[in-house]
């Protein structure tokens, strides 16, 4: 099995919430990196809808209503967006802002034009992407494995990429380990200042986590918030929590 690695980097290392723009910029309903920008369908849409794949395209929205497909697709079908953003790294503090991760494959649909090869895909999204970002640099290389993060990196690049500055968000997910206190006050001395809110991590055994992987990831870590759009809850939190958080000193 090889990859396509699509890389986007900066000339020099960026603050990490200029950072954050250009990450928030590739999803659907962020915004766009560019002045006086509007809620809009994010990179990867525009792209994948740029070479002609909007028909089958699935989005959710409110109320769980699925919009699209115009076209049926096979159920192990996956349009171009969706691949670009399957496995996606974001290191903090480098010159890289994104890597793509993408499988060298072809997706075969049974509308021939909708069929691909996602080598083509990642040398185009590499041109889309220099040409909507001229001040960066855009590399595509051909790799045998996406790299493994440790779970302290897993937890410190996810966090960053799903936490939102005037938002508190739930922002959780499923792990076959905890973190140490040592790694969660390296996350949150990396990422605190991201939120207008006072956050923290919380982590537990979970049943739930366990059921949803077969066992595999039995721990549930999240943020923790610690003031609650500026309400401060710290002491409820703390209550509710128990020794599941890590309490700041």
């Amino acid at each position: 099995m090889s990859f396509f690695k699509v890389s986007l980097l900066s000339n020099e290392i960026l603050p990490l919430k200029e950072k954050k723009r250009y990450i928030d910029s590739m999803y659907r309903g962020q915004n766009v990196y560019t002045p006086n920008a509007k809620v809009n369908q994010g990179f990867a849409t525009k792209f994948n809808n740029s070479i002609g794949f909007k028909p089958v395209i699935r989005m959710v929205v409110e109320g769980n209503r699925v919009i699209g497909p115009e076209v049926e697709s096979p159920e192990d079908y996956i349009a171009p967006d969706d691949i670009l953003l399957e496995n996606i790294q974001t290191p903090l503090h480098s010159n890289d802002i994104l890597h793509f991760y993408i499988e060298s494959k072809e997706f075969k649909h049974p509308v021939p034009k909708f069929s691909y090869k996602t080598k083509d895909i990642a040398n185009k999204w590499a041109k889309f992407l220099s040409k909507i970002f001229p001040e960066l640099i855009v590399k595509v290389e051909e790799i045998s494995e996406i790299p493994k993060l440790s779970l302290k990196d897993f937890a410190l690049q996810y966090f960053y990429r799903n936490l939102e500055e005037n938002i508190c968000y739930t922002i959780e997910f499923s792990s076959e380990k905890l973190l140490e206190n040592n790694e969660i006050k390296e996350i949150l001395d990396s990422i605190s200042s991201l939120s207008s809110d006072k956050i923290t991590i919380a982590q537990h055994k979970c049943s739930t986590c366990s059921s949803h992987t077969n066992g595999e990831k039995p721990y549930h870590i999240e943020i923790a918030y610690l003031t609650y759009y500026g309400r401060d809850e710290e002491e409820k939190t703390y209550k509710e929590y128990g020794d599941s958080i890590y309490k700041i000193s």
